[in-house]
């Protein structure tokens, strides 16, 4: 009869983790978008989310590698946003996505190469990430040291829309 109660106990409790939810932010789909702003050119990823409302891992930090078509140079930009939630937005803070981008001339005809997507934790000045998707590269290092030049003529700006479910 102790046998039973101990697994009723168990199951039930594996029962109110999984009705708490997640604690960390996954990587559910991400999409490569560009578009035309007046006389500027947008190049950017748009990163679903979903996961808790209390996350260990708080900060999106998206790096785009891509070249130029005409010059055949490499580049790479990286942009890193704060991702924690306020109790205002308890209802829908667990799901959403990023648009993460930036802009260029229009005389410049950018494609992009490779990126890396990463939820995770600032520590001092550093980045340890959690969780991870890479396209075209094994991850951040790679990217980063395989690219010959860091963009700085613009910076990666984020945008935040809550997906409702």
């Amino acid at each position: 009869m102790k046998k039973w109660m101990w697994i009723a106990a168990v199951v039930a409790l594996g029962c109110a983790v999984e009705a708490k939810g997640p604690k960390t932010l996954e990587i559910d789909n991400i999409r490569e978008y560009s578009d035309k702003v007046e006389d500027e050119r947008v190049l950017g990823v748009e990163v679903e989310f979903s996961g808790g409302e209390s996350s260990n891992n708080d900060h999106l930090r998206v790096v785009i590698q891509f070249v130029d078509k005409k010059t055949k140079k490499t580049y790479w930009i990286e942009g890193i946003e704060d991702c924690s939630f306020s109790s205002k937005e308890h209802e829908t803070a667990g799901f959403g996505n990023y648009k993460c981008y930036f802009s260029y001339p229009k005389s410049h005809r950018f494609k992009i190469t490779a990126f890396t997507v990463e939820f995770g934790k600032l520590l001092g000045e550093g980045f340890e990430p959690l969780v991870g998707r890479y396209e075209d590269v094994e991850g951040y290092a790679e990217l980063i040291s395989a690219s010959t030049r860091k963009w700085t003529s613009s910076k990666m700006d984020f945008s935040r829309v809550t997906i409702v479910h």
